[in-house]
């Protein structure tokens, strides 16, 4: 549903969209810039973080995939707003983004439409907060890994750091309960 409403609001207004590709690595927006665009991912992987001011350490709050739509801005309440984390492109991705300004437009021609993608938006948001956080409850990091790769399976696709940023554990711990590195090991 929310993939088709997302393609629907590309195809209705292309002239609202600025495609481009990005590179792994490549930065969407910082932490504390200025936001002015919504994005949406044509196909790759984005991932939203944060950096620890006490350790420096990045911590993962989210991955965004092909298919979903990045909103930054909501109305008139989220106008100058800052970002709240880096968005940061993991695997080479195809973006679309579109100035906020833009978005009003689409927004007061197809109200229902907008309302309806940002509760779902919202609704994903929520519950992927909430499955991390109950995932990272469990005791051991391999089964916090093994119930990621149930909700994000293109995890297994990720470098090592990125999904230790995502579950709070040492990047070592990752290279160890991946079940290719186990089989490999044991060989």
């Amino acid at each position: 549903m929310i993939n088709e409403a997302n393609k629907k609001i590309i195809e209705n207004y292309p002239e609202y969209w600025i495609k481009k590709k990005y590179k792994s690595g490549e930065v969407l927006i910082t932490e504390g810039e200025k936001v002015t665009y919504n994005y949406y991912i044509e196909t790759g992987i984005v991932k939203a973080s944060v950096i620890d001011e006490k350790t420096q350490k990045e911590g993962i709050i989210n991955f965004f995939k092909t298919g979903e739509i990045i909103i930054t801005y909501r109305g008139d309440a989220y106008e100058s707003k800052k970002a709240l984390a880096d968005l940061e492109v993991v695997k080479g991705s195809v973006v679309h983004r579109i100035a906020h300004k833009d978005w009003e437009v689409i927004r007061k021609d197809e109200p229902i439409l907008i309302d309806k993608l940002l509760q779902k938006h919202l609704s994903i948001i929520i519950n992927r907060l909430i499955f991390q956080v109950k995932v990272n409850c469990l005791p051991r990091a391999e089964q916090r890994y093994n119930r990621m790769l149930e909700y994000y399976p293109f995890l297994k696709e990720l470098k090592d750091d990125e999904v230790s940023k995502l579950l709070g554990v040492d990047v070592r711990t990752i290279t160890n309960i991946k079940p290719d590195k186990k089989t490999k090991a044991k060989k």
